[in-house]
């Protein structure tokens, strides 16, 4: 374990946020290991999380 750092979490999410980005506009970072992207209508909404083993 390390201790929480949200300059370092955030700066390690940036490249899974680029590729969120390279299949769906409006990737929303909640904080840094979890993301939103919008739905189109008539669909459930969609969200990701990515956790460091």
């Amino acid at each position: 374990m390390v201790a929480y750092d949200e300059a370092r979490d955030a700066a390690c999410f940036e490249p899974v946020v680029a590729a969120v980005e390279d299949l769906a506009a409006g990737v929303m970072v909640l904080r840094p290991g979890a993301c939103a992207v919008a739905a189109r209508p008539g669909t459930t909404a969609a969200s990701t999380s990515c956790r460091r083993p």
